[in-house]
């Protein structure tokens, strides 16, 4: 992201990669059901409500990882609070990130995941309209759209 260097950047990227650790409590079934937004039995909704905190409480255990777990544990707050406009840059950026692709496997497309998440109103827009740009493909194309050149059958001018 332009102008966002920043000196945690590799406690963002971390966090980023770690974020869905506790899932793995969950069975890659319960998982799947649960990131398409299938309709859950009580104590699986629990459990799925569980994750965060379990994510949490395993990086918490390794040693050199407070500021990790610090964005972990504030990206999710975004539920509880009415924006994230107040949190640490490392995460609201997970926040959104996170945010965009549970929407997605819900929706089943880019588009509607984007649009669903620019309606809720509780990012901050700059920061969002920039990871929006990244995501989405440029104009109308999709990757429907994208040519194989690999086979030999086309020649590139």
């Amino acid at each position: 992201l332009e102008g966002h260097e920043r000196s945690d950047a590799w406690e963002i990227s971390m966090a980023s990669r770690l974020c869905y650790l506790g899932s793995a409590a969950l069975g890659a079934d319960l998982s799947n059901r649960a990131l398409h937004g299938e309709e859950l039995a009580t104590n699986e909704d629990l459990l799925v409500g569980c994750v965060a905190g379990f994510t949490v409480d395993i990086v918490a255990r390794i040693p050199r990882l407070a500021h990790v777990e610090h964005i972990l544990r504030l990206h999710r707050s975004r539920i509880e609070l009415p924006g994230t406009r107040e949190l640490p840059f490392g995460a609201q950026l997970l926040a959104i990130i996170t945010t965009i692709a549970e929407t997605e496997a819900r929706t089943g497309s880019r588009a509607s995941a984007a649009e669903a998440v620019r309606a809720t109103d509780i990012f901050d827009r700059d920061l969002l309209d920039e990871l929006l740009d990244l995501y989405l493909p440029v104009g109308d194309a999709t990757v429907d759209t994208v040519v194989d050149l690999t086979d030999g059958g086309e020649t590139g001018s």
